[in-house]
């Protein structure tokens, strides 16, 4: 069997979706496009907007299982902080502080290190360890940059961020 998989990206105060989705830009801006960083970037000492994604799951598969997502390559840079929560629960992108993030800043391999993600039949419904509904999504993870007022001004270096999951 065969699953296809695509990334998602919901922005706005009623969650306009975007897929597939390729990259994660942090920004002063609510928005999915990558090529619009520079024009709104992320100040010394505040944080950018929130970003709301998530997984698409189409294809051939009885079920999907044992999600994991995590930083798994890279480092932004000094005084630049990555945070992660996890939920089914969708606000409009804001520069707020998340509720009880994880840092995430330090890559680390998802067998040690990661959020455990949650699937459904829909980023904002009932969510379980696994599902049989096709299509299938996943809950959100929702990251944010933070930094200090020491970090450099400019483009953070790039870091890799991994989700998995097991199909059967």
């Amino acid at each position: 069997m065969a699953s296809t998989f695509q990334f998602f990206e919901d922005n706005g105060a009623g969650a306009t979706r975007t897929y597939p989705r390729t990259g994660c830009n942090w920004k002063n801006f609510d928005s999915s496009t990558d090529s619009d960083y520079s024009t709104y970037p992320v100040t010394a000492g505040n944080y950018s907007f929130t970003k709301y994604q998530g997984g698409y799951i189409t294809g051939t598969f009885n079920q999907v299982s044992n999600g994991k997502f995590g930083h798994t390559a890279g480092t932004l840079g000094t005084d630049i902080f990555l945070w992660v929560q996890t939920g089914n629960v969708y606000a409009a992108p804001s520069t707020g502080a998340l509720s009880s993030p994880v840092n995430i800043t330090a890559p680390s391999g998802l067998a040690s290190a990661y959020q455990t993600i949650w699937f459904g039949s829909s980023p904002s419904g009932t969510m379980a360890s696994s599902t049989v509904s096709n299509p299938a999504y996943t809950c959100y993870w929702v990251t944010q940059v933070s930094t200090n007022t020491g970090a450099a001004p400019g483009d953070s270096q790039t870091a890799t961020l991994t989700f998995s999951y097991d199909e059967s």
